[in-house]
């Protein structure tokens, strides 16, 4: 499995790519929707671009990104997305505020050392 760092730069020059950012905004703390201008449909194409670059793992972020899901501790986020820090955020966190270069780097880090199955989105 790639280190958080080799992870990291892979992910920026997607984001780079994708986003046509520079390459200093793409920081770890960096929101994909907020600070880099990502729309629901980069989404997709970063997930594409994932899932091409780390081949044979499914690399899918609609669950995290999800608009109905909640950040709560019943089965919520928390629970579904144990490596994201939840305190960063705040109680009043909405999926697409945890979408930061941090969390799809751990997301992706994660992926790939649990080869943990997709499960069904209901939509972002």
């Amino acid at each position: 499995m790639p280190d958080y760092e080799t992870t990291l730069e892979v992910v920026r020059d997607i984001l780079v790519d994708i986003l046509a950012v520079e390459p200093e905004e793409v920081t770890p703390d960096a929101n994909f929707f907020h600070d880099l201008s990502g729309e629901s449909i980069d989404v997709l194409d970063l997930q594409f671009h994932c899932e091409k670059k780390f081949e044979g793992h499914a690399i899918r972020f609609t669950d995290l990104v999800n608009k109905s899901a909640t950040n709560s501790t019943d089965g919520g986020l928390e629970s579904k997305f144990t490596f994201v820090d939840f305190a960063q955020f705040g109680p009043d966190a909405q999926p697409v505020d945890l979408f930061t270069v941090d969390t799809i780097v751990r997301f992706i880090q994660h992926r790939i050392e649990t080869g943990e199955p997709v499960r069904p989105s209901s939509g972002a």
